[in-house]
């Protein structure tokens, strides 16, 4: 006996095909939705970079809990990376013996301090120390004790201007 193939219509085939189509396009506007849309925001808050230069904390609650594991991760590492960058900004403006601010960090107090004497007529002072004989006494009581002599000068010395120090200005 032959089997006899039962043709369907050509509307119902559309149909299913339109169908299909239909229920493949869902699916991927779902995966774009749940997929797609969080990394590409994830891509875009790494890439948008605020006026302090400090990258900006991703979202860490997303659908996909291997997306959300990255973004916790990443901001993580950004943690670390921020306080590293606030660590290496500072060896860049404090003697890192004495604590004081060096010649780049009297440069950066010194441009605030004029751009506030500018807008507010708010004066500044300069002052500059020579601490006599220290070659003299570095070298007969030694390095570890001049070391310690600088640290006691800077320290009284913060100390003296911090009762004198406005904090309107700084």
């Amino acid at each position: 006996k032959k089997f006899a193939v039962n043709r369907l219509p050509w509307s119902t085939v559309l149909l299913v095909i339109l169908f299909v189509v239909s229920i493949v396009a869902m699916g991927i506007q779902l995966l774009t939705k749940l997929l797609i849309e969080p990394i590409v925001q994830f891509i875009e808050t790494i890439n948008v970079l605020p006026e302090n230069n400090f990258i900006n904390k991703v979202p860490s609650k997303f659908f996909i809990k291997e997306l959300e594991s990255v973004s916790y991760a990443f901001n993580q590492l950004l943690i670390k990376f921020n306080a590293q960058q606030n660590y290496l900004e500072t060896l860049t403006l404090q003697d890192a013996l004495t604590g004081i601010a060096n010649r780049r960090g009297l440069e950066a107090i010194g441009r605030q301090a004029n751009t506030n004497w500018q807008k507010a007529g708010a004066g500044f002072s300069v002052m500059m120390i020579d601490v006599d004989h220290f070659k003299h006494f570095n070298d007969t009581q030694g390095h570890l004790a001049g070391d310690e002599a600088l640290k006691a000068v800077a320290k009284n010395l913060q100390q003296t201007a911090t009762e004198y120090q406005d904090d309107d200005v700084f």
